[in-house]
């Protein structure tokens, strides 16, 4: 695997100018102190958005990025195929099917790497399941949108994921 492949998702967003080097350290620091992922905790000061998140997320994870418009855009009635029990202890999100090889399910997943969880999904859907990455901050938000799972961690701002990042 290159250097590349490698890479943390903070030095990631950094090289891809999506974050200063101040504004890394500090969200360390806020890891440090509360815990969570680092790229949370990114959002939730304001230092990037959730997209930008995602996509490193998926360049790390060699799988495509869940952004805001998939989310949005989400067929609610696949819901039944992935149920909140599965969806809350898994961090999987349904969002829609494909048919490119075969019917299929696509789900963001908090943990793409997780090869039991997509295979337990397929399972339970009963057709094979497409990984994709997101946020954790998009599947908080999406297991309490359309599940109403109340999020275990409680966000720090209403408009961290749309709002526009600050620069240091």
């Amino acid at each position: 695997m290159s250097l590349i492949g490698r890479m943390r998702l903070g030095e990631r967003l950094l090289q891809s100018g999506h974050l200063t080097a101040a504004q890394l350290e500090q969200g360390l620091r806020t890891q440090t102190a509360l815990s969570g992922r680092i790229g949370t905790n990114l959002i939730e000061l304001g230092f990037v958005f959730a997209d930008a998140v995602s996509a490193a997320l998926a360049q790390q994870k060699g799988v495509p990025a869940a952004r805001r418009k998939h989310f949005d855009a989400a067929d609610q009635s696949l819901k039944k195929l992935v149920p909140r029990h599965l969806a809350e202890r898994l961090g999987a999100i349904p969002l829609a099917t494909a048919t490119r090889f075969g019917r299929e399910l696509v789900v963001a997943f908090l943990d793409p790497d997780d090869i039991e969880a997509i295979e337990e999904v397929s399972r339970y859907a009963g057709m094979k399941v497409r990984p994709s990455v997101a946020a954790e901050f998009y599947i908080i938000e999406y297991l309490e949108k359309l599940y109403g799972v109340p999020p275990r961690r409680m966000l720090r701002t209403q408009t961290a994921g749309r709002s526009q990042p600050t620069r240091a």
